[in-house]
Formats: structure tokens, sequence, C-alpha cells
């Protein structure tokens, strides 16, 4: 069996075509000594759970190991799995190469993938944590520490990018998306974790209105898709919901333990909108 490292080799060797040097932009021209090196002699290496990064500056992002860590269990007990079904139904079928923006600790593109295993399958994040752990647990799937800001990714390279639940960045998406490819945004609805919200000391009047008509600017042919529904979570992930969210940062610890001890399983509200853009 292939060491990650190894495995991580082969898979730049052998899609190579769909990266470009961040610094540089030039194209990558060879994978040796365990490194991805460009035209200009520009070197990433790749770390021994097959990884790389193509962003080195320090991240200050709030996401940590915890946060991840109790996301991947939530994921696991088939929180988002509505969301993400429909999200399969609207690709296309057979191989072709699929981008997930922000994918954090991977788990949404690990069930993406399952189902459409011909795909190539690349997930990136800013967050070195994230990809570490979307490492150590899907290792059929090519992970890196990259900026979306300045993505080192070639022209024209994926037929889909997914950006659930993430920033966008539509000049650079409209740079590697392929002629005929597909963004598909999830976005939250103003109803979603509403009993999370409604804890908050500050209760904000969250509005995705904007976002939505920043999507629809951007893309020719738009379809739009609201996905509702509840899901119970068992006492012994409670916590975890609080703390894979940063809604739930912001809530009185008493508050959460009360939820935590009062009952068996705490209900809550997942509502979406699916943006596909052409």
């Amino acid at each position: 069996m292939m060491k990650k490292i190894e495995r991580a080799a082969y898979f730049l060797k052998e899609n190579m075509q769909l990266f470009r040097c961040p610094i540089c932009k030039s194209d990558f021209k060879q994978v040796k000594n365990n490194q991805i090196i460009c035209l200009n002699n520009h070197s990433f290496n790749i770390s021994k759970k097959g990884t790389v990064h193509f962003f080195n500056n320090t991240s200050t992002d709030q996401y940590n190991k915890d946060l991840f860590e109790s996301r991947k269990k939530i994921a696991d007990s088939g929180f988002w799995d509505p969301i993400l079904e429909e999200v399969i139904s609207h690709m296309p079928k057979g191989s072709g190469s699929i981008l997930d923006v922000g994918c954090g600790n991977g788990s949404n593109l690990k069930m993406i993938h399952k189902s459409l295993p011909e795909s190539v399958c690349i997930g990136f994040d800013i967050s070195k944590q994230g990809i570490e752990m979307a490492a150590k647990y899907y290792w059929n799937i090519f992970w890196c520490v990259a900026d979306l800001a300045d993505t080192p990714f070639s022209d024209q390279s994926f037929n889909t990018i997914l950006n659930i639940f993430t920033p966008s960045n539509y000049q650079e998406f409209s740079r590697i998306i392929k002629s005929n490819g597909t963004v598909m945004k999830v976005v939250p609805n103003p109803g979603y974790l509403q009993e999370i919200r409604v804890l908050k000391e500050d209760k904000d009047n969250y509005s995705n209105e904007n976002v939505i008509q920043n999507f629809k600017e951007h893309f020719n042919e738009v379809k739009i898709q609201d996905i509702s529904y509840k899901k119970e979570i068992p006492k012994h992930l409670i916590y975890d919901l609080f703390e894979m969210t940063p809604l739930g940062w912001q809530i009185d610890e008493k508050k959460k333990a009360q939820y935590i001890n009062d009952g068996d399983q705490f209900k809550v509200t997942i509502d979406v909108t699916l943006l596909i853009g052409k």
C-alpha cells in the first residue's frame, strides 16, 4: 500500500495540468524528491500527510482543531446529507474535475467523491489544521492549503466548483472554471440553525439577499433551490453542535449547559439555498 506522500506525488504527476505556480503563475514542470516544481524553479513540498502548502502565511482564522473535530462528528451523523445529496443530483455523472473551495475538514467532498468515484477531486482551505484533518481521514482526495484570493490552479481546469458555506471569489472562479462548467454555492437562509441563533445575546437579523444577488450577477444561467429540514441531535453531540459553528461561540456557557443537560436530544433547523450557476 502506498504511503500518503507517495500517493500525493502520484496524483500531482497525473494531474499536473490542473495546477499553476501561485508565485509566478507559470506551469509546473515536474514532481521530484517529494516536491512539485514550476518552470521558474519555485518548489512546494509534499508533506508526509500527503498535503501541499501553496499558501505559507499564518492564518488568523479562528477555526481550530476542536472546531473541525466537532464539525466532523456532526457531519458523520448525517447532519448535512440532504444538502449534499441535492448537490450531487445536479452534478454530471462520470469523470470530471471537482474543486471544493474552503473544504474545511473535507467531510463534504468525501461524500461527493463517494458518489462520483471517477471524478478527480481536490479540496483546499486556508486552514492548515482543517487540511491536515481532511488528509488524515480521507486519503483518496488531494488536499492542499491555498489562498482563495490567489489559487494555485490553472485556467479553465475544473468542471465543477463547490462553494459550500464559504466565501467566494468570482474572479478566480471565472478563471479556473471550464467554459461549460458549473459553480454550486450553498448559503444559509435566515432560518438556518435558528434554535441556536435565538440563544445569542445579540440577536441579529441575518439576510442572504445580497449574497444571492451577487451570485446572479456573475452567471448567465442560474438555478435557485431552497432546502429545509429538521435534524435531531442526540445528547452526546449537542456540545459539538455548539462548537462547530461561530454562532455557538456567542452563546453563554450556562445556556449551552442547560441544553446539554436538560434533554436527550436537541432539534435544529437546517434551512439553506442552493445556487447553481453556469
